[in-house]
């Protein structure tokens, strides 16, 4: 697990990471469109094809971060 370096108005500080993403991996059509979820939590994106989830404290379960169209 890699170190998490979050910039401050004190400087950088290194942080335990406390999120993990993953993609399902998979060959990405050269047509397809990356959809970016801006409200992950708020919004009913689907799970179905290639997606990038991630999970993290208050969402256990993985959530769709982007999929492709």
């Amino acid at each position: 697990m890699h170190a998490l370096v979050v910039e401050t108005p004190d400087g950088r500080v290194r942080r335990d990471p406390n999120v993990q993403v993953r993609g399902s991996g998979g060959m990405v059509p050269d047509d397809a469109e990356v959809v970016v979820v801006r409200e992950p939590l708020r919004s009913e994106a689907t799970s179905s094809g290639l997606t990038l989830t991630g999970t993290w404290a208050g969402a256990p379960a993985p959530t769709v971060l982007a999929y492709l169209r």
